[in-house]
C-alpha cells in the first residue's frame, strides 16, 4: 500500500505532466505575438476588444483587449478572421420609478467589423504588426 504523501505526490504530477500535454496541442509553439492600432473613422478606439477566429475552423481562436487604440495578443499561425468590437452610451433610461438614470450601451463599431465581418489577416512571424483603420461609412 502507497502512502497517502506519496499518492498526493503522484497525483500532483500526473497533473502537471498532463496540463502540459495539454497546453502543447493547444499549439502554443504555433502562436505569434501580433499588435498594431485600431481606428474608426480616423480616431482611435479608446476600450474594445479584438477577436482573431481560424479560417479554417481547426486552430484555437484568440483575443485580446483594445485600450487607447493599441492592441497585443498571442494569435495562431494562418489565416483569421478579425472582429472589432467596443461600446459607448445610446441613450439613458430609469431602470426604475424614481431611480437615477443609468447609461444605456450599445455597439459603437459597425456590423461590417464585429458581427458580419469579412476582415481577415494572415498571421505569420514576417508580419507582427496588423493595423485596422475602420471606416464605418463604407458598407
Amino acid at each position: 500500500m502507497i502512502s497517502r504523501r506519496y499518492a498526493r505526490s503522484l497525483a500532483a504530477g500526473l497533473f502537471a505532466t498532463a496540463a502540459a500535454v495539454l497546453a502543447g496541442c493547444g499549439g502554443g509553439d504555433n502562436k505569434i505575438r501580433v499588435h498594431g492600432k485600431v481606428n474608426l473613422d480616423g480616431q482611435p478606439i479608446k476600450v474594445g476588444a479584438i477577436q482573431f477566429q481560424p479560417t479554417d475552423g481547426k486552430s484555437p481562436t484568440a483575443g485580446g483587449e483594445i485600450k487607447d487604440g493599441t492592441y497585443s495578443t498571442e494569435v495562431p499561425r494562418g489565416k483569421m478572421k478579425v472582429s472589432i468590437s467596443s461600446s459607448k452610451v445610446i441613450g439613458k433610461r430609469k431602470p426604475f420609478p424614481n431611480s437615477p438614470e443609468v447609461d444605456v450601451m450599445g455597439e459603437a463599431v459597425p456590423a461590417q467589423f464585429n458581427t458580419n465581418s469579412k476582415l481577415e489577416i494572415d498571421v505569420s512571424p514576417e508580419k507582427t504588426e496588423q493595423n485596422f483603420e475602420l471606416d464605418s461609412t463604407k458598407k
